[in-house]
């Protein structure tokens, strides 16, 4: 008789080898933890989150308000209403709104811009990761994040309610974008962040807004894949859209369109050939506005970064040549180039803000040399972290030097206010005078009377102001001086009518 054997020890083997697997730690996938520290963006957004915390640290957002600043918040807060002259743009006021609306005071208002410029250099680098075709593209990016935001200029600005860093921003997004909508088969996302993005640049500076959409207009007829109908829709209606408030309010207040362009042509100089790029040259670490430029050069030893730029540019366009990653990086050079042009070869003066967009673009070629280079070996990989670090601690020591300059200026202005109150001269009136200015005159409570020839100020709430051994003109005659010491500086001097 034939007995078939036990299934218990026929499978007894088996319950072995399932005893033993039971007994290893079981493989799961990835947590979320591990998740987001692979994403391709957290090398980006760990940027971002570390230049806005050194935003903090530094304590930027303490500062009192500067000149352009008062003009844009006052439209919104409960500042004197400044003038709001016929260059300016309103977009920015729209972004420090929904704090400014509800107090004036420094430290909330630099508090909400923090928080806008850290997610800004999050997200209008975004669109790169998608756009890049080169091994460590996250790098690249995040690389590009850190070039333009270890940038001394940059960090000064970060808190700071000034249309440069935001129009940096939609100017790299806008790029992006563009690529995107020329590579997706349905480009409507694309084109929708193309058009916002200038749209946004446009409602904060049109005149940058313009160049912007002239060097991505050209690269679109230029280049066959992307002369794609969306994109050209999308490039005008997004410049026309945020160009309109600044274009209706040209009818409301200045007369007209071309009455405002040219009012605002008489304000900044007039768009002329001019050496522009040697003043931005000895402007690039200060002072905050060169005009008119006769400073001399600051720190040249430090200024070789700047130099250094064209070529880091060509040679990461070279390396390019025979990749996918050819197109964005030519069509990045090309947009800096286009923003860059009218500061360094048609503006009489400088500022080294203006130059923020391009050095926004500029940085993708330039992080891409050098992740190349850094991909070469170990040796080549240290140079170039040690030429990140020394140009970043460059940046910041003249950062130091910089903002300890401004704020020992602005509390000077600040106790040169209180000063005004304390001699009776009490809000409504009016400080004038060469050494006068307009966050000083706020600081008073007062109105701000231009430094152009005006007739004499007259009333007894005025102020005159001079600086160092100034002197008012005869117009003033009789008028009685108070010295106010600031350390370090020439002293403020406050003229007051005879009684």
């Amino acid at each position: 008789m034939h007995v078939r054997p036990e299934p218990q020890a026929a499978t007894a083997p088996g319950r072995a080898a399932e005893a033993e697997r039971a007994d290893r730690p079981v493989r799961r996938g990835p947590g979320p933890a591990r998740r987001v520290a692979g994403h391709p963006a957290a090398p980006l957004g760990v940027v971002a989150l570390l230049f806005g915390a050194l935003q903090l640290v530094m304590g930027l957002h303490r500062l009192p308000w500067g000149w352009d600043e008062i003009v844009y918040l006052s439209q919104v807060s409960a500042l004197p209403d400044a003038d709001f002259s016929a260059p300016r743009a309103r977009g920015i006021t729209w972004l420090a709104a929904p704090v400014a609306w509800l107090t004036a005071e420094p430290v909330p208002v630099r508090l909400w811009m923090t928080a806008l410029a850290t997610a800004g250099l999050f997200l209008c680098y975004l669109p790169w990761l998608r756009v890049l075709r080169a091994p460590g593209r996250s790098l690249i990016v995040a690389g590009a994040a850190l070039l333009l935001a270890g940038l001394w200029v940059v960090r000064f600005y970060f808190a700071a309610v000034m249309p440069n860093l935001y129009v940096a921003y939609g100017a790299v997004a806008a790029t992006g974008f563009l690529l995107l909508a020329a590579r997706t088969p349905r480009p409507r996302g694309a084109c929708a962040g193309l058009a916002l993005s200038l749209a946004a640049v446009a409602a904060i500076r049109p005149g940058d807004a313009l160049w912007l959409a002239a060097a991505l207009g050209i690269a679109w007829l230029a280049v066959r894949p992307w002369r794609r109908p969306a994109i050209a829709v999308a490039v005008v209606a997004g410049s026309a859209a945020g160009a309109a408030p600044w274009v209706i309010e040209a009818y409301t207040r200045f007369g007209g369109l071309l009455a405002r362009i040219e009012g605002a042509s008489e304000i900044q100089g007039r768009l002329r050939p001019t050496v522009g790029f040697w003043y931005e040259f000895k402007a690039l670490h200060g002072p905050l506005l060169c005009r008119p430029c006769t400073v001399d050069l600051k720190y040249p030893i430090l200024s070789v970064w700047w130099l250094a730029i064209p070529f880091a540019v060509a040679g990461a366009l070279w390396l390019a040549r025979r990749t996918a990653d050819l197109g964005p990086h030519a069509l990045a050079t090309g947009a800096a180039a286009a923003l860059a042009a009218q500061y360094l070869f048609l503006v009489g003066y400088a500022a080294p803000r203006f130059l923020i967009p391009a050095y926004a673009l500029l940085a993708l070629p330039v992080a891409y040399l050098l992740t190349w280079t850094a991909r070469r070996s170990i040796a080549w990989r240290a140079a170039v972290v040690a030429a990140l670090a020394l140009f970043l601690v460059v940046h910041h020591l003249v950062l130091v030097v910089r903002a300890n300059g401004i704020a020992q200026l602005r509390a000077g202005e600040l106790a040169t206010g209180r000063a005004i109150n304390a001699l009776g001269v009490r809000p409504p009136c009016r400080v004038g005078g060469p050494g006068a200015s307009l966050p000083l005159a706020y600081a008073a409570g007062c109105r701000y009377a231009t430094r152009r020839p005006t007739p004499p100020l007259r009333g007894d709430d005025v102020a005159y102001l001079t600086r160092g051994r100034g002197r008012p003109t005869a117009d003033y005659a009789g008028w009685r001086p108070h010295r106010v010491p600031v350390p370090g500086r020439a002293d403020w001097v406050i003229w007051l009518p005879p009684r």
